[in-house]
C-alpha cells in the first residue's frame, strides 16, 4: 500500500536494474499489482473470495481492495472481510516468497 514491498518494481524505481520475472506465473515482470492482482494466482484466490461475498471483485488500484468494506455490512462483517483481506494479502506474499526462495511449486 506505501510501495515498500520488496518486489523488483520498487527495487527498478530505487536504481537497481536487476532482471525481473515473477516466479509464480513465470511469464510477467514482478510488480506490485500484477503480484496481489493480476497474476493467475492472485485471481484464483481473489475469485474465491467474491464467489463467497456473491459480488464481483475488480480492482484498479491496490487501494480498491478497502472499498469491498464500502457495502452496508453490520460492523461485524466488516472486520471479517477486512481480516480476510489481509489474510489474502499475506497468502499471495508467501507464495510468492516459498516460489521464489524455496523453489517451491505453488498450484
Amino acid at each position: 500500500m506505501h510501495e515498500k514491498m520488496p518486489t523488483y518494481e520498487n527495487f527498478k524505481e530505487r536504481g537497481y536494474n536487476i532482471p525481473s520475472i515473477y516466479n509464480l506465473c513465470l511469464n510477467h515482470e514482478e510488480t506490485t499489482f500484477h503480484v496481489f492482482f493480476y497474476c493467475p494466482y492472485a485471481i484464483k484466490i481473489w475469485n474465491r473470495l467474491a464467489a463467497t461475498l456473491n459480488f464481483n471483485l475488480h480492482f484498479n488500484n491496490i487501494e480498491g481492495i478497502w472499498h469491498i468494506c464500502d457495502r452496508r455490512w453490520n460492523p461485524q462483517c466488516k472486520v471479517v472481510i477486512k481480516t480476510t483481506i489481509v489474510n489474502v494479502l499475506s497468502t499471495i506474499w508467501f507464495a510468492r516468497n516459498s516460489a521464489r526462495f524455496k523453489d517451491k511449486i505453488i498450484d
